[in-house]
């Protein structure tokens, strides 16, 4: 919520349900770990926006190696 900055990516899921096939769903925010990536792929995202996440990391590049999914 923008009121409160809280996150749930269960709002994703909620999403997927409702999204008509061919549309690209992202899942924005609160993407903090792989298990989050896995978690949002497996609702249906196709892509994910992490911002807060690499701020932080003392290593991006392998921050962003640990997020990424292989297919």
């Amino acid at each position: 919520a923008l009121e409160t900055f809280e996150v749930d990516l269960d709002t994703t899921r909620q999403l997927s349900d409702r999204m008509d096939p061919g549309i690209l769903l992202v899942s924005e925010s609160g993407i903090k770990t792989r298990e989050d990536c896995e978690n949002v792929h497996s609702w249906g995202a196709d892509a994910v926006l992490v911002g807060e996440t690499l701020m932080r990391a003392e290593n991006v590049e392998s921050t962003v190696t640990s997020l990424m999914l292989a297919d």
